[in-house]
């Protein structure tokens, strides 16, 4: 997975920086992962939903603090998605 992310990082913008905290936590490495997380700012109501979830993933398989906040609000607008419940599921 660190290959196609490193390998499609200008195709994926922005999100890259996202997957790859999915990416470190995913495969055990929860210091980086929470360590990338917390040098990040998660995306903005306006921003589109799937970077929105996407940012969910990361902060909650992370285990950043401010996961369970944004994860709540996510839950508001996108509740029933999968990847949100996944992410709820993470905390």
């Amino acid at each position: 997975a660190r290959d196609v992310v490193a390998k499609f990082s200008s195709v994926l913008g922005p999100m890259t920086k996202w997957l790859r905290v999915i990416v470190d936590a995913s495969g055990g490495k929860l210091a980086e992962a929470n360590l990338k997380a917390a040098q990040l700012e998660p995306p903005p109501d306006a921003a589109p939903m799937i970077y929105r979830i996407l940012a969910a993933r990361a902060l909650a398989a992370a285990g950043d603090k401010r996961a369970k906040p944004y994860v709540r609000t996510m839950m508001k607008a996108a509740g029933k998605h999968p990847d949100v419940k996944k992410a709820l599921a993470d905390l």
